[in-house]
């Protein structure tokens, strides 16, 4: 059962792990203990009404019949709707929320239950009776004890149970004024300490174990998610290779084929094609490796303070030709805007914004616009803001957007790509300690931004 409650609140969670109890591992870990604490919640209750009926019949002939009996109805059904109710809702599904449901409910049920136990220990007490004062010592002791085994798991109930149940027949001694009772009072309250000290190390335990579990459940799941990436990974760059391999094998195959006559203007069309193919099949590998290098932190970075503003207008002078190709306006709306240097690699740097600046404008409309605006933030980073006017990215594609080869439906279009330009623009743009992001309104258009830090903040 545990490890199914792993697996379920694993799918769901981030893949980041923290110790806050928020955080999707530490609700693995309360989960799992709260799993162990459920699998014992019918013995408590099973305990419980058979030491009442043994407290009836002992106190039988000290306490009045029709106090005593009312005491003990109130128990035991009180205990029969407990076993009733928390096995319907043990049926529930075992998922974080029922788990914590679950625990607090019932840690409300065994707080009532620890009152019932107080007043017997206040209303059942012998004044002068030092047997049956030990007797009821005794249960009521043992009761805490086995609330320790019991709840160390989860240990709001057993606080719930313990005080409710010890503390008045504690109270209830040291009220006798003598001497002897108010020993046998510390004595209680002692004990009741070293069960609490017995609980808190049990429940330590416990932790350090469902840790170690979901430590375990989560890095299974971070290696399966790794393997299937993988696999998609190795899938699509077996498809963009075959893509251009297979375009300069039939090129090739109609020109050596010594049956086919093929004319001379057909020729030539012919070793183009296969040109072209041969240099996407040569960026394609050269972007791979880089991707390769990227992700395995082997990148190449000169870091250097640089003038963002200069990096802007060097790559709008080399995308212009590009863009009136395309009948997309490129504008450059720094004009006069002093900007900080920013800490970066300034030929990466160029890179990404070059294949942000190709995208607004492969992606646009016809008569487009595609504009570059900077600033410097109050985080002390400068943000450099790429937008366009074209059909905007779909929601439900963003979490795709910076995975490999995924060019997000668009593989068959007319518009070529290799589908890894905002892979690497990323871990370039983290290697260089910033941040990359972007907003999009389908129809309307995309904003990429990329943040990158300050020189001045990075002596």
């Amino acid at each position: 059962m545990p490890n199914q409650i792993d697996n379920q609140i694993a799918s769901e969670a981030a893949p980041e792990l923290a110790g806050d109890a928020l955080h999707p591992r530490g609700a693995l870990v309360q989960a799992q203990l709260i799993e162990i604490f459920k699998e014992k919640y019918r013995i408590p209750l099973i305990t419980s009404s058979i030491l009442s009926i043994i407290v009836a019949i002992f106190l039988r002939e000290t306490v009045a019949w029709n106090l005593l009996l009312a005491w003990l109805v109130i128990i035991n059904l009180s205990n029969i709707a407990r076993l009733v109710y928390f096995m319907r809702l043990a049926g529930h599904p075992s998922n974080h929320r029922n788990l914590l449901r679950f625990a607090n409910h019932y840690t409300v049920a065994v707080a009532f239950n620890g009152l019932l136990w107080g007043l017997a220990a206040i209303i059942f007490f012998p004044p002068d009776q030092p047997e049956y004062q030990v007797f009821l010592a005794f249960v009521i002791g043992g009761l805490a004890a086995g609330a320790a085994a019991n709840y160390a798991a989860w240990l709001p109930a057993f606080y719930a149970h313990t005080a409710l149940s010890t503390l008045p027949l504690a109270i209830r001694y040291m009220a006798e004024g003598r001497e002897v009772s108010i020993i046998m009072g510390v004595i209680l309250l002692l004990f009741v300490a070293s069960v609490y000290a017995t609980a808190r190390n049990s429940h330590n335990s416990l932790r350090r174990m469902a840790e170690m579990q979901v430590d375990r459940s989560l890095l299974i799941k971070r290696l399966e998610q790794a393997n299937q990436a993988k696999t998609e990974f190795l899938s699509s760059m077996s498809h963009e290779l075959r893509t251009p391999l297979n375009s300069i094998l039939g090129f090739g195959q109609l020109l050596s084929d010594g049956t086919v006559e093929v004319p001379p203007e057909k020729q030539a069309s012919f070793a183009g094609q296969i040109v072209k193919s041969g240099q996407h099949l040569l960026d394609l590998i050269e972007r791979v490796l880089e991707l390769s290098k990227a992700e395995t932190g082997k990148l190449q970075l000169d870091l250097e303070p640089v003038s963002i503003k200069e990096i802007i207008g060097d790559c709008v002078d080399m995308m212009s030709a590009e863009a009136k190709e395309r009948k997309v306006e490129l504008f450059n709306e720094i004009g006069a805007t002093e900007l900080p240097m920013a800490f970066a690699d300034p030929a990466r740097t160029r890179q990404v914004l070059l294949n942000l600046i190709s995208n607004g404008i492969k992606y646009n409309r016809d008569g487009g616009i595609v504009t570059l605006s900077a600033e410097a933030g109050e985080d002390k980073a400068i943000r450099i803001v790429v937008r366009d006017t074209g059909s905007g990215i779909p929601a439900a594609k963003w979490d795709q957007l910076f995975e490999p080869f995924n060019r997000l439906g668009r593989e068959s279009g007319p518009i070529k790509g290799t589908g890894i330009g905002l892979t690497i623009s990323k871990q370039i743009v983290e290697q260089m300690h910033g941040r990359i992001g972007f907003e999009s309104s389908e129809g309307q258009g995309s904003e990429f931004w990329i943040e990158l830090p300050c020189a001045a903040d990075t002596d």
